[in-house]
């Protein structure tokens, strides 16, 4: 019998499930993960995110280990800066930062009817965490510039 691991990164929490091949639920958890978002206002630490997701996983038992496949949710964009080995560098920057805000204002207000209607973009910070660039430029320039890569 084959079995998938589901995984949902959420703002509070993580929460998993084992399913089997036929839909049936073996195993849930959930972990929360509180402390993510008191880094500050619209920054995130990955650092709890990996601690929850790692803890709903091996909340689901040793049934997981021979799971076939991972399917994974997450919540709206956040930016994080990666090392080489993909060790964070900086807290996240969420969508709903405030200068990721004023970001997708200003090119929002700078993009024309014609560019909205060709591209279908409604551009809105939820959707413009590219934005995130700018920010870690500004207020944190050594993990950028440690950065293997932005994702």
């Amino acid at each position: 019998m084959s079995t998938y691991v589901g995984i949902d990164l959420g703002t509070t929490a993580t929460k998993a499930a084992l399913i089997d091949s036929d839909g049936t639920v073996l195993a849930r958890s959930r972990v929360a993960h509180s402390d993510a978002r008191k880094v500050g206002v619209g920054r995130a630490d990955p650092v709890a995110w990996i601690a929850s997701v790692t803890g709903a996983c091996r909340a689901l038992g040793p049934a997981a280990r021979s799971a076939v496949a991972l399917g994974l949710a997450v919540h709206c964009p956040t930016a994080l800066l990666f090392d080489a080995d993909g060790v964070p560098l900086a807290a996240g920057l969420t969508w709903d930062h405030p200068d990721n805000v004023m970001h997708a204002d200003t090119v929002r207000d700078q993009m024309t009817d014609d560019e909205r209607r060709r591209t279908g973009y409604h551009l809105s910070p939820a959707t413009f965490i590219i934005g995130a660039h700018a920010f870690f430029a500004e207020h944190e320039p050594d993990a950028l510039g440690e950065a293997h890569r932005l994702g």
